[in-house]
């Protein structure tokens, strides 16, 4: 009887322990997943303000704030479909490309991405106001967990300030740049995924892209190009450019050390098409007397001389024959461009 007891408390010990430890570990899953949660909440509101204040420094150039909203009702729109970027060069020219664009992914990791859903203009409560000259710019981010494939869509919204017409078009329009998470986009390289059109041009990394959307080099062109005649003097700060001369029909550059244009096949290798070079003893060395791009050994009648042709830096080549202990041996090389 005693034993029986003995064996029933003993189950009973283990049944609470069980239950004990199960709801600790149900205590632990749960506390994994707050902080899961968690993470992801942090992560989508850190990446949504990231990206509005990217958005407002872009916006806060007029110029690119008219060159994508000009045209448009600033009360009610919803025909936007890229936030441009408007860049000046140093000679003035001037040129803009999509930064941001509607149905496009602007930032993608291994565990989430974002993706704009929708841009619109609404004029939405009384501090915007389009009589007051102001508009709403409003976003639906599309954000998905990779790892689970859940879809949440954020809205967030930015006050533009605007010049309309009397049909209420947008002719002018900036917005306030954003704080402590801002950057100078058009200075610096930027994490944000740049799509390009055929027609457009943009800047990756630092890298200058012309109607392709992958960079390959500090410029990458898909396409030929053009160069224009140019009359302007060779400077110093040109030195190494390239321009196109019309009336000698030829390219030059310009040579900093002398400060003119250069035709830039004046150094280059003439234009022979080939040439022998031979070296027979007692002779042991000859040298060709024009440039050439190759030259390859053709015979030898010595089984136990060497024959070596090198190069010099100007384009000239040079062939030597050693045949220890012979006075007879010939070396040959045919050089040609």
């Amino acid at each position: 009887m005693i034993i029986n007891n003995q064996k029933g408390s003993l189950i009973l010990q283990s049944l609470i322990a069980m239950a004990i430890f199960g709801g600790v570990i149900a205590s632990i899953l749960r506390l994994l997943q707050m902080q899961d949660n968690l993470s992801v909440k942090t992560t989508e509101e850190f990446e949504t303000v990231y990206f509005i204040n990217e958005v407002r420094n872009v916006l806060s150039n007029p110029d690119a704030c008219k060159a994508t909203f000009a045209g448009k009702t600033a009360r009610s729109d919803r025909t936007t479909r890229k936030i441009l970027q408007h860049l000046t060069e140093k000679n003035g020219s001037e040129y803009t490309f999509p930064i941001f664009e509607k149905e496009q992914f602007f930032k993608e990791t291994k565990n989430y991405s974002l993706k704009i859903k929708d841009i619109y203009l609404l004029q939405h409560d009384d501090e915007v106001r389009v009589a007051a000259g102001s508009t709403g710019l409003h976003f639906n981010i599309e954000f998905i967990n990779n790892r689970n494939n859940r879809v949440k869509i954020i809205e967030r919204k930015i006050k533009l300030f605007v010049a309309i017409d009397e049909n209420e078009k947008i002719t002018s329009c900036y917005s306030l740049r954003g704080l402590g998470l801002g950057k100078k986009i058009t200075q610096e390289e930027s994490q944000w995924i740049r799509k390009s059109d055929q027609s457009g041009h943009f800047i990756q990394n630092n890298k200058l892209l012309i109607g392709v959307q992958k960079a390959k080099a500090e410029l990458t062109i898909a396409g030929g190009f053009k160069l224009i005649d140019d009359n302007s003097p060779c400077t110093l700060e040109k030195n190494h450019s390239v321009k196109y001369n019309s009336k000698s029909n030829r390219f030059e550059k310009c040579s900093g050390a002398s400060r003119k244009w250069i035709d830039i096949d004046k150094n280059s290798l003439n234009i022979s098409r080939y040439k022998v070079l031979r070296v027979a003893l007692p002779l042991k060395i000859a040298n060709s007397h024009a440039k050439y791009k190759t030259c390859r050994l053709r015979t030898r009648d010595s089984v136990l001389g060497q024959c070596k042709l090198t190069r010099s830096e100007d384009g000239h080549w040079s062939l030597t024959q050693e045949i220890p202990g012979s006075k007879y041996g010939t070396c040959e090389a045919i050089c040609n461009n």
